[in-house]
């Protein structure tokens, strides 16, 4: 893998796995690597408010031996305040806390996502704190001091909800801090016949859209707009069609035959959101069936799908 954490033969298969009941976080991650038959690449995690992160466990999970995963984290550094106050140097007392513990504990490579989804939170209003230039100063701030404390091992995240809805907005493009601060993009695409028209396949999901826009899809748009740089699915989920059994493990069948294609040569990991509360798409867990979870195991069992098409 090269030094921002490419891969250089295929992309990255990754995972958040919600822990239920008595089942540790750790065992979750585990659990899902013994359905699917195949270790995660990837292991993806949330923190906010002023966690100290990551814990003993996912340290643990990184440094397993024989593993070699990956740690991916979402990080919201606000500390209970507004973006514009981040950039304004407000939360340097925890970002700081948070550069020391890394310095101590981490070094390993990993990535790292400053507020993930901020399009929702977005409010236009001059002096909201919330405005998309305060998230792309907050972003950059954040990146700066952390960089400055010492903490090199970070592969910088800009992760978006990748929704049209958004993509079109005027201050859309004020989002992204820019070249220098930015490693990798992502974008959290669901399917699911609950979400209205998003049960259309894999490249439909790369690149929803819907009547007559300028965006066409958040793969074309990030592609056309910030050509070079890796993209991942920060998050991605399937969830089940009501009254058709196989139509779940024919959507992992495709992105299969999708990737082993070479269809989207600028997608670098895929990051799959396993839990029964998958946003709007309800159950995206893998195991919501026996198909799913054969058709699965085959995508992440084949060479052809995570290496390049000769």
């Amino acid at each position: 893998m090269s030094k921002i954490l490419v891969p250089r033969c295929g992309p990255w298969w990754g995972a958040f796995s919600l822990n239920e009941g008595a089942e540790t976080p750790a065992d979750a991650v585990r659990s899902l690597e013994g359905t699917v038959n195949d270790q995660v690449d990837i292991v993806h995690y949330y923190f906010r408010d002023t966690q100290i992160w990551p814990p003993t466990w996912l340290i643990d999970l990184a440094r397993e031996p024989g593993k070699e995963r990956l740690l991916a984290i979402n990080w919201k550094p606000e500390a209970y305040k507004t973006w514009a106050q981040v950039a304004a140097g407000e939360s340097d007392w925890y970002i700081d806390q948070e550069a020391a513990y890394l310095r101590a504990n981490f070094r390993d490579p990993f990535f790292l996502t400053i507020h993930h989804e901020p399009e929702d939170e977005v409010n236009a209003t001059p002096g909201s704190g919330y405005t998309a230039m305060d998230y792309s100063n907050m972003y950059r701030h954040v990146v700066d001091r952390l960089r400055a404390q010492g903490v090199d091992n970070a592969v910088f995240v800009m992760n978006y909800m990748g929704f049209q809805g958004w993509g079109l907005q005027p201050w859309f493009p004020d989002l992204y801090p820019g070249a220098s601060y930015v490693d990798w993009i992502a974008f959290d695409p669901y399917a699911s016949s609950s979400l209205g028209d998003q049960d259309r396949g894999f490249r439909f999901l790369l690149n929803s859209h819907w009547g007559e826009t300028s965006w066409l899809g958040a793969y074309r748009y990030f592609t056309d707009m910030y050509p070079g740089k890796p993209l991942m699915l920060g998050e991605w989920g399937v969830g089940e069609k009501p009254g058709s059994a196989d139509w779940k493990a024919r959507f992992f069948h495709r992105v299969g035959e999708r990737l082993s294609e070479g269809k989207f040569p600028h997608l670098k990991a895929l990051i799959y959101f396993d839990s029964r509360y998958g946003a709007a798409s309800g159950d995206t867990r893998v195991d919501t069936s026996v198909q799913a979870v054969r058709s699965m195991q085959r995508v992440l069992n084949r060479d052809d799908v995570w290496a390049p098409p000769p």
